[in-house]
């Protein structure tokens, strides 16, 4: 069994190439390529896209956001958001108010501004920011959005018969020239130049909808546009811009085959009478039911129990989804598993399809690749998402990007300006690194507990997710490696150590057992020191030390809670068992319970782990006790109830009646939890003489023993700053510079 790891934390660097600095000049082509299945590409005769990958990077698929359809996706890309978060949440939706349904382009209305204004595009900020953009047949360049326009729209006319390839060919290889020439400064201005330009075709999403993911009609427009790529790419080139221009080449979604001899149809036409709007179908349908029908459509549809049919009112739909706090979302959402297609009510029938969640059918999967003087050359990232594009976007046109659901970089002063303040100049002359790092806007002591309410998705949006789009060193055995705030030394085989931090699963090359059994009980597997006279994130003043928590990466575990204080001067040798294992609640029968789902659920109120739920519980039963009308502390904090001599007094009686608590909250649906065992010397004791001793009373030396090869997660989180605190796992690590 191989050791996976898994690791959450903040990061200030991008997916970009991180050793150049983006030049404000150049320029940024993006080809959305409609339709794409991931393992398309497989294909060794597409030469145009292999010229891209060869020389940029790529990544080996790319999810879509749920769900997996053209128009949720597309707007994704150029903001970013989820589909909740900008509005389209599918490829037709219903607006209660007015009693209308947007259908895809070019179909009447689809052009009225009130459907595209939740959200502002790429091209719309770029032009405010000085950035000329040039659109050709994108969806939504006719459109005044937030009072602005493209520079340039050639809109979309088809109205999805499908251009002939050949034309689409044609029309865009001559687009390609104009768009060349507008790359080039003018004779009087280059403030004139384009710095954007979005391309859209279709060809290949027509051929699988109509034909089906695998026919050769597929295989032939994949041709025309990887001619297209090629000429493209030598046109730059003949036109010496190949220093100036990067390229991306996206897609929206993967394709399915959706014959009835390979899928499992679902008809609804006996519900048609109760049925208002039946918004998009095969994978994902949304229903307007008529009036005073919404419960009753619901038990009806329910009461049936369809075999591969899921069936959510809007304020049932899995948070997984983001698509439950959209005004545009229908009030029933029917979802089709796997292996099945919701059927139409005008009995529109196709050979392939998407829409699917990705998780649950990797057909959905689709493409990202990129080149030019701001990507890497010949190297394949992390999985991505559709989400990821809009920050890349952005970073290379050198504008900053609008809060979104992607990767944001240095996000959390400019998103939570309240929970910062300016460093004082006092504080950057004596601490001038920190400063120069940090920009000198300082989060305040209580942005502790902004990150504590936050979920995971709401985390990532104040950091980044650094992935293996960046340099990676070859692997140090035995070796210290120096960062800007910590030392650290593995042992061999153990691979590599990230002085940065990122969200990641590897795997190491070696087996687990064969490592950390011959040494648990002789070799730390990591040994970690903390130098806390180098170490700027912490509060200038304050107490040194640092909160370490060792924990599975399936307990959302608070170095706070459930970690230990280290101090200088010491050395701590921390030794980690496995206390038990629980399941996960899906597909397994148990009897935890998902505390951070009913969090959610509960608008962000009561207890997010099982401690919390205890503690909850206690005070609960003490306040009632105690006729309280205060409390002096919150949960799950050391907690003061009233006065500490009442709760001395009553203790039995206050145990008697708050033991059930224990009972009522249910063990955590998580994986793994541990045991640790911490034992601690002073570093003196292992000095030679006073000097030494000097020299390291402001480190603090941690050791890791692990009696279980399970996984565990090493989290380091500084008394301050923390939007950068480290989260370690020793598997497979890189050094980062930010």
């Amino acid at each position: 069994m191989k050791f996976k790891v898994s690791v959450v934390l903040v990061a200030f660097v991008f997916l970009i190439h991180c050793l150049s600095e983006v030049t404000a000049s150049n320029k940024l082509i993006v080809v959305l390529v409609d339709g794409v299945r991931w393992d398309y590409l497989n294909d060794k005769n597409l030469k145009g896209f292999r010229r891209i990958m060869e020389n940029g990077v790529r990544a080996p698929y790319v999810n879509p956001v749920f769900p997996s359809l053209s128009y949720p996706n597309w707007e994704t890309l150029v903001t970013g958001l989820y589909p909740e978060n900008h509005g389209f949440v599918g490829n037709h939706i219903y607006d209660n108010a007015s009693d209308s349904v947007f259908a895809m382009l070019p179909k009447p209305g689809a052009d009225d501004a009130r459907w595209w204004n939740d959200a502002e595009p790429i091209w719309i900020t770029a032009e405010k920011n000085s950035k000329r953009s040039a659109m050709y047949w994108w969806a939504g360049c006719e459109v005044e959005i937030r009072g602005s326009h493209p520079t340039i729209c050639e809109r979309w006319s088809t109205n999805y018969e499908g251009l002939p390839s050949k034309e689409t060919r044609t029309d865009f290889l001559e687009r390609i020239d104009d768009v060349v020439q507008l790359f080039k400064p003018s004779k009087k201005f280059s403030a004139d130049r384009l710095s954007l330009v979005l391309m859209y075709y279709d060809s290949v999403d027509y051929a699988g909808h109509m034909h089906g993911p695998k026919s050769a009609e597929v295989t032939e427009a994949l041709q025309d546009i990887d001619d297209i790529l090629n000429k493209m790419q030598q046109k730059i080139k003949d036109a010496h811009l190949e220093d100036e221009v990067n390229i991306m080449v996206l897609s929206d979604h993967g394709m399915t085959d959706a014959r009835e001899n390979v899928l499992r149809y679902i008809d609804l036409k006996k519900y048609a009478d109760k049925i208002k709007h039946q918004l998009d179908f095969g994978a994902v349908s949304g229903i307007v039911p008529q009036p005073g029908m919404l419960n009753k459509l619901v038990q009806e549809i329910a009461n049936d129990k369809t075999e591969g049919l899921r069936i959510y009112k809007k304020d049932d739909i899995p948070e997984n989804y983001h698509l439950k706090d959209s005004y545009k979302t229908a009030p029933i959402l029917l979802i089709a598993n796997k292996g099945y297609y919701i059927q139409s009510l005008s009995k529109v029938k196709m050979q392939g399809h998407h829409g699917y969640d990705p998780v649950e059918v990797p057909d959905m999967r689709t493409i990202f690749l990129a080149s030019g003087p701001d990507f890497r050359k010949g190297h394949t990232t992390a999985p991505l998402s559709t989400l990821d594009m809009y920050n890349v976007m952005c970073h290379v046109l050198d504008i900053p990007p609008l809060p979104n659901n992607g990767i944001n970089k240095k996000r959390f002063c400019s998103v939570y300006p309240n929970e910062c303040y300016l460093a004082t100049k006092s504080l950057c002359s004596k601490y001038p690194s920190y400063c120069e790092a940090n920009k000198t806007l300082v989060p305040k002591n209580s942005s502790f507990g902004k990150i504590d309410e936050m979920t995971l998705e709401e985390f990532l949006n104040v950091g980044n997710i650094v992935e293996l789009a960046f340099p990676q060193l070859s692997g140090f055995n035995n070796t210290d490696l120096k960062g800007p705030f910590i030392r650290a030394k593995t042992i061999q085989g153990l691979g590599r150590m990230g002085c940065y931090s990122w969200l990641t699963v590897v795997d190491t090359p070696d087996d687990p057992f064969m490592i950390l059994r011959t040494s648990v009980l002789h070799e730390p597997v990591a040994t970690l020191t903390f130098d806390l006279s180098k170490d700027d994130q912490f509060i200038p003043g304050q107490k040194a030390g640092i909160y370490f928590s060792v924990h599975s990466p399936f307990v959302a575990a608070n170095p706070y809670e459930s970690g230990n204080f280290l101090k200088t001067g010491y050395i701590y040798k921390i030794h980690i068992s496995m206390e038990n294992e629980v399941l996960l609640p899906y597909p397994y029968q148990t009897n935890c319970v998902n505390y951070t789902e009913l969090w959610l659920r509960n608008n962000r109120t009561g207890p997010r782990i099982q401690e919390m739920c205890q503690h909850k519980c206690m005070l609960d039963t003490t306040t009632k006790f105690l006729n309280c009308s205060s409390i002096v502390g919150l949960y799950p904090h050391h907690l003061r109830i009233c006065s500490h001599e009442e709760v001395i007094r009553n203790l039995d009686t206050l145990w008697d009646h708050g033991y059930p608590c224990v009972q009522n909250c249910k063990d955590d649906c998580a994986k793994t939890k541990y045991i640790e065992v911490v034992k601690r010397r002073f570093i003196s004791e292992l000095t030679r003489n006073e000097g030494d001793y000097e020299r390291e009373s402001h480190l603090i030396k941690v050791e890791i023993y692990l009696e279980d090869s399970e996984v565990v997660t090493f989290r380091h989180r500084p008394q301050y700053l923390v939007s950068e605190y480290f989260e370690f796992t020793f598997s497979d690590f890189a050094k980062m510079s930010d």
